[in-house]
């Protein structure tokens, strides 16, 4: 199903405002019993049958078309709804998305409703007398400009470009879970959170719910991105293994599942999350982990990643993608 928006503020406004009960779908025929996720009950983390990938979307256009590449060579694919969670409304990003051939059941695209595209001159999104970000404290006080009172740890002050994207990765969340028709009554739901910038390895889908069959009831997720440092691993030694581990932002912050158990506890912890002084969703998660969360999580992850993370790369595109091409070819040994 395709779309036309003016590109009025207004109007636009209204759009995204109201898209939330057109759900629009691109297949118009789909049933909701197909996406019923018949599971087994016997762990807390059951094999999910019929999965969901949920991509945050930005403006990266060039990433994103190899992300939905990746997509396109994954097996299994035909069998997930893949969600496009948008912050921007362009014409080019939607049309690349309604081009999506490869997946049988559907797509479906989402508009973040306080993005800074809704609201260019006032919060969420930049507000004319907002503090600029680096003014001193006394400065920000005799100027009288808003919350002069409250830089952050470091001094600084609110930006809206980028605290949009915390604030965007926890609606998304919430609409899934909790407000989409097909997915919120969805009991045994898991979400396969990705970002524009990400690439899937062919495998990704396989190793997912290979490694729920090993799932135990002390672990709480599956991760398919590891990170040694700074350092994405993609070692052919540990092609065929995985590791068992406390879940950090710093080593398995991309690419992870979320199950609806999991959802519960993160929004019972919604104003933690929300209030932490930090305007990165994956560090806030990880201190909510730890100051509101009983127990600390646990990951079950490939110890060869299964997830790229291309834009955290400083070096060349073409390069990137040259080593993309070696860790597919590594995988396709194991078929």
């Amino acid at each position: 199903m395709s779309f036309i928006v003016p590109f009025y503020n207004r109007y636009y406004a209204f759009f995204i405002r109201g898209i939330k009960p057109k759900q629009i779908l691109k297949n118009e025929e789909i049933e909701s019993s197909k996406f019923l996720n018949q599971t087994n009950m016997k762990y807390p983390y059951p094999t999910p049958k019929f999965m969901v990938i949920l991509i945050q979307v930005h403006s990266r256009l060039n990433y994103l078309k190899e992300l939905i590449n990746s997509l396109r060579e994954t097996r299994n694919i035909n069998e997930t709804l893949v969600i496009f969670s948008h912050d921007i409304f362009d014409q080019d990003i939607n049309k690349l998305i309604e081009s999506i051939d490869f997946c049988a059941v559907c797509t479906l695209q989402i508009f973040y409703p306080f993005s800074i595209q809704v609201y260019p001159d006032k919060f969420p999104g930049h507000d004319p007398n907002d503090c600029p970000k680096s003014i001193k404290k006394e400065e920000a006080k005799l100027r009288k400009c808003n919350n002069a009172d409250n830089p952050d740890t470091f001094g600084h002050y609110r930006e809206a470009t980028i605290v949009q994207i915390k604030h965007h990765w926890f609606w998304k969340l919430n609409f899934v879970f909790d407000k989409i028709m097909i997915t919120k009554n969805l009991k045994n739901l898991h979400v396969l959170l990705l970002e524009e910038d990400h690439y899937v390895f062919q495998d990704s889908i396989h190793i997912i719910r290979k490694l729920t069959k090993e799932i135990l009831s002390d672990v709480d997720l599956v991760s398919l991105g590891y990170f040694k440092g700074k350092s994405q691993l993609f070692d052919p030694k540990s092609l065929k293994s995985w590791s068992k581990a406390y879940w950090w932002a710093s080593s398995n912050g991309i690419g992870f599942v979320i199950p609806r158990m999991l959802f519960e506890k993160i929004k019972g912890c919604s104003k933690m999350f929300c209030e932490y002084d930090d305007y990165n969703w994956d560090w806030s998660l990880q201190f909510v982990v730890q100051k509101c969360f009983k127990d600390h999580l646990i990951s079950l992850y490939p110890t060869f990643s299964r997830v790229a993370h291309l834009g955290e790369w400083f070096v060349n595109f073409n390069w990137k993608m040259a080593l993309i091409l070696r860790v597919k070819h590594a995988i396709q040994t194991l078929s």
